[in-house]
């Protein structure tokens, strides 16, 4: 392992007391929209699931490097799919990215529900369709 190499490194589950170093992680890999972007973003999905669900972040040594941002939808309606989970934001930190992959990995090992990616960035594409998306 390289000498800078954490030494721990973990995917896991959003959890509530995470969403303050979340909203850092999205403002840092997305520089176009402000933290206050992203604090207000994680509240409004807080507010529209019940429990409140955000997605997974890569951990390393105690800091979010990594962010994969879930919308998650149950329809009520009778007769109405599978639930729906909408892949919104998904980046890492440069000296992490070849981890982003373990973030698409880990969300997708519950099959109970259809997987979205509403509004791709075009260079994730070709990433995305191995994954098995179709367009």
């Amino acid at each position: 392992m390289p000498r800078d190499a954490p030494d721990t490194l973990v995917c896991r589950e959003i959890a509530m007391n995470d969403l303050e170093a979340v909203a850092r992680c999205l403002a840092r890999n997305f520089r176009r929209r402000s933290l206050n972007f992203w604090k207000q973003s994680l509240k409004r999905i807080e507010r529209a699931s019940d429990p409140p669900s955000f997605g997974y972040l890569l951990e390393a040594d105690g800091a979010v490097v990594g962010v994969l941002l879930e919308i998650r939808h149950v329809s009520d309606l009778p007769g109405a799919p599978a639930p729906r989970r909408n892949f919104s934001s998904w980046c890492a930190d440069a000296a992490f990215r070849g981890f982003a992959l373990w973030l698409s990995r880990q969300a997708l090992r519950g099959g109970e529900a259809g997987f979205l990616n509403l509004t791709p960035a075009p260079h994730t594409i070709p990433i995305i369709e191995t994954l098995g998306f179709q367009r």
